[in-house]
């Protein structure tokens, strides 16, 4: 990442309920990044880092280029033109990363996106619709000089990923544009990844396009209209669930593969609890529990 609006180089810093907004002239290409582990974004406004560029030096709203990092609850939009397959919404490269309860959109490339040396990231109840190329890709760059060269035991659970696409990828000839997707070369994706009870739907090529097929790593997803209290697609929406969606109730508050058992957050973008006792339901999909 060539510079930052924020650039964080400290260990378990935590940076919580800024707005940070790019400057269309400013040469930098991210929004808050951090190199240093353990580190917390959270609550954060992030939005309109490279409006206007795009090119190979790439860039991202949030980028998270060290190991244990976690990004919970933030608004990450209008990152980069769209479509643009070099900027994206939230950015890890390393292992061990969380994103969860965000609200990801309009973001040139993916909203979520793990590369280079990604592995064991987890992404879970996040809300994701009208980003560029898809909303999340699950991928690691392969390289024999870098490790791990792996992206494997990577959970991506409860999300909603909705009306993404499309673009023109790297080096691709036509459109394309997936709401959940592993990238790209075989071997560099590992059979124990997961992407459970997430709900896609509207993306412009595929909802859900993964190496691994339907069963155990791969079950419990719903391709149907997720229902919003009110769908806009420029973030002035309401994306709370309405009484009548398909995502209420149907998601997981631990899950496991692998030998590995993984716990979510209890609370949702806006601090209420997870499950809503008071409901008697389980987790809702996306970043919001139950309705307004």
């Amino acid at each position: 990442m060539h510079g930052a609006v924020w650039d964080n180089h400290g260990s378990y810093v935590i940076i919580d309920g800024f707005e940070v907004v790019g400057d269309p002239t400013a040469f930098g290409t991210g929004g808050i990044s951090t190199d240093a582990p353990y580190t917390i974004i959270e609550h954060n406004k992030v939005h309109g880092i490279l409006p206007k560029t795009c090119n190979d030096w790439g860039g991202a709203g949030i980028y998270a280029s060290s190991s244990h990092d976690q990004v919970i609850g933030n608004w990450v939009y209008g990152n980069g033109p769209k479509p643009c397959p070099w900027v994206h919404g939230i950015y890890f490269d390393s292992p061990y990363g969380l994103a969860a309860e965000n609200i990801v959109f309009q973001n040139g490339g993916f909203g979520i996106h793990e590369w280079h040396q990604a592995t064991n990231i987890i992404v879970v109840n996040n809300t994701l619709f009208q980003n560029g190329c898809g909303g999340i890709v699950v991928g690691n760059e392969g390289s024999s000089q870098l490790t791990p060269s792996v992206n494997d035991h990577s959970f991506t659970v409860n999300n909603i990923v909705y009306d993404n696409g499309p673009c023109r990828p790297v080096g691709g000839s036509k459109l394309e544009g997936y709401g959940i997707s592993e990238c790209c070369r075989a071997g560099e994706t590992g059979a124990c990844n997961v992407y459970h009870h997430n709900l896609a739907f509207g993306n412009y090529s595929a909802n859900i396009d993964v190496n691994i097929p339907a069963g155990p790593g791969n079950n419990g997803n719903i391709i149907a209209d997720p229902k919003f209290v009110n769908y806009r697609p420029d973030g002035s929406g309401d994306y709370h669930l309405l009484p009548s969606s398909p995502a209420l109730g149907e998601g997981l508050a631990t899950d496991s593969a692998c030998g590995i058992r993984v716990t979510f957050p209890r609370f949702d973008f806006s601090g209420r609890p997870r499950p809503n006792s008071r409901r008697n339901s389980g987790f809702e999909l996306g970043a919001y529990q139950g309705s307004r």
